[in-house]
């Protein structure tokens, strides 16, 4: 003779229904753990990101300005910003540029290059430059003081700020 089974409780046990609460909250709280955990990996690479967005911009730059030395140098045999004796025209850059903007006001793609003047060093937001004097050395590192550093002697420039890029660790100020 087969024993009848009991019938079932239609309300689970006390129990029961504690170990389902437990095992929602825990899975809650595991998911908001791993929710955390991964925010501030996800904060790394953006931060990553900028950086080397920062640099490139700053490499972008140099290469501008460069280019507007090494025009000027190709046209009159000279750097640009050396006054008579030697001596040191620290507003060329401005110049520069104004008279570029004149040039180029009917082209429009130049003319929005060009109306920002001296562009901008995306590292520290300083557009000014720097001149050095013919004997003057170059400073050790960068001080943030200035958006650009210039030699019209040597007709050499570099980023005034301080950092490094994300790429191998090279300095902004030697890039």
């Amino acid at each position: 003779m087969a024993h009848p089974t009991p019938p079932r409780n239609p309300h689970p046990s006390s129990r029961n229904s504690q170990r389902a609460v437990l095992c929602t909250v825990l899975t809650c709280v595991a998911g908001l753990v791993l929710y955390v955990a991964q925010a501030p990996a996800e904060k790394r690479d953006l931060d990553a990101l900028r950086a080397q967005r920062a640099q490139a911009e700053l490499s972008w730059r140099l290469d501008e300005l460069r280019a507007v030395i090494e025009t000027y140098r190709a046209k009159h045999g000279t750097n640009p910003g050396q006054g008579a004796d030697s001596s040191v025209d620290g507003k060329w850059f401005e110049r520069a540029y104004a008279s570029s903007r004149a040039l180029h006001a009917f082209d429009d793609a130049a003319h929005a290059r060009l109306e920002r003047g001296v562009p901008a060093n995306p590292i520290n937001g300083r557009s000014d430059v720097r001149f050095l004097a013919n004997d003057e050395p170059w400073p050790a590192q960068a001080d943030d003081g200035s958006g650009w550093l210039y030699k019209p002697s040597t007709g050499e420039l570099r980023a005034n700020c301080r950092g490094a890029g994300p790429d191998a660790g090279r300095a902004y100020y030697e890039m």
